[in-house]
């Protein structure tokens, strides 16, 4: 069995073609797909603490 045919979005939503591998060499190549989600997943996490702290400390300011 070679290749994989489906859709796998990149972080970023562009599409990741591996084209015609085999599974090891495919299996290479998504290891740092991999590392680009988690690091994106990361971003994504901090943003929304930083936000809702920001508005944690807003809604005390207006409370005050």
């Amino acid at each position: 069995m070679t290749g994989y045919i489906g859709y796998l979005p990149t972080a970023d939503g562009r599409p990741f073609d591996p084209g015609e591998k085999s599974l090891s060499s495919l299996k290479r190549c998504l290891s740092p797909l991999q590392q680009e989600w988690k690091e994106a997943l990361n971003r994504a996490d901090e943003q929304d603490t930083f936000r809702k702290e920001a508005q944690a400390h807003a809604r005390t300011k207006l409370l005050q």
